[in-house]
């Protein structure tokens, strides 16, 4: 009997994180009625046997922000109903070659910031209605003929920061996808030397997850342009007690920044000025006394952004009532999900 065993009309739950290492098998038996899985931002490393083979109905699952190096053959056998897998910013280096084969009805799919060094041919074969496609920020230095012959829906394929040199948009490997798709490849130019950025001096927190989201190893030597399009920091529960006024400094195109179950008492002065992208900046649960919305700090933010502070009672329109363990830090997953499930009927997902 699993974990959540009674809970037969479950329909969204949410574990993401929450430090997790590992999940038992038969951890999710018995929800039948469950749609949205979301396990994402802990420590998993691997993936149990028949873990989801309950999940029937499942139409998202998030993993992405973990430590999967490897995935199980048939770990997703069963979910027939699901439309978006979430794996990216994991340690995987190799898909086994019909790990997708049961998806009939996946529409995205995203591999972003992985290791995958190679493709197998026809590991995306089964994908005939797949509309978005995330290789973004791996380590491909050729794909096999035909990779993508049979996604005849695909929408977006992403292959930016890979090594694929000089492959272009009129490579016969594209010669299958539909005319209209938004297909994202690197400039092909002499190689040069990045530009760097030395992060050292930074609140080692800050710098630590950086280096670990850029699997990168020298503070001193940080690409700039990878810096600024990482997009997702997780710095909450770091016993963070201060931070430095240049601590974000170049991360342009992050979009989400947590900074929750901290210590911070107070805020430096432009700590978040040029983060001219950001959607969801989570500050709850620290000891800043008096902070409100309409505080200079947040004058450089979009209008649009999800902003959460101690003491705020209102959660977001797209919040489904029926969510599981659900905190005012968690509000943006359910949201983006909600955003990105209407973008795909109709509009661009964000590069």
């Amino acid at each position: 009997m699993g974990d959540f065993a009674g809970l037969t009309s479950l329909q969204v739950l949410i574990l993401h994180i929450n430090k997790l290492t590992a999940l038992p098998q038969g951890m999710f038996d018995g929800l039948t009625s469950l749609q949205t899985l979301l396990l994402s931002s802990n420590q998993l490393t691997a993936l149990p046997d028949g873990l989801f083979d309950s999940l029937t109905g499942l139409q998202v699952l998030t993993l992405h922000n973990n430590m999967l190096t490897g995935l199980p053959q048939g770990v997703f056998d069963g979910l027939t109903s699901l439309q978006q897998l979430q794996l990216a910013h994991n340690q995987l280096t190799t898909l086994p070659q019909d790990v997708f084969a049961g998806f009939t009805s996946l529409q995205n799919l995203n591999l972003d910031g992985n290791r995958l060094a190679e493709l197998s041919q026809g590991v995306f074969d089964n994908l005939t209605i797949l509309q978005q496609l995330g290789l973004f920020d791996n380590q491909l230095t050729a794909l096999p003929d035909g990779l993508f012959d049979r996604l005849t829906s695909l929408q977006r394929l992403d292959l930016r920061f890979n090594h694929l040199v000089g492959l272009t948009a009129n490579d016969p490997l594209f010669a299958g996808l539909p005319s209209g798709v938004r297909l994202y490849l690197d400039p092909q130019k002499q190689p040069e030397e990045p530009e760097t950025v030395n992060i050292c001096n930074r609140t080692p927190q800050v710098h630590d997850e950086i280096l670990r989201r850029l699997g990168a190893s020298d503070c001193a030597a940080v690409d700039s342009e990878r810096l600024a399009n990482l997009t997702y920091l997780n710095l909450s529960g770091k016993r963070l007690a201060a931070l430095q006024a240049g601590d974000f400094n170049g991360l342009t195109g992050l979009q989400t920044l947590h900074l929750a179950e901290n210590q911070l008492t107070t805020l430096p002065a432009g700590v978040f000025d040029g983060l001219t992208s950001l959607q969801w900046l989570d500050l709850t649960s620290n000891h800043l006394v008096g902070l409100a919305e309409n505080d200079p700090l947040f004058a450089g933010f979009p209008s649009s952004v999800g902003l959460y502070l101690d003491g705020q009672t209102e959660a977001p329109e797209a919040v489904s009532e029926g969510a599981y363990r659900l905190k005012p830090w968690l509000l943006h997953e359910v949201f983006r999900l909600g955003q990105e499930k209407r973008g795909n009927a109709g509009g661009d997902e964000g590069a």
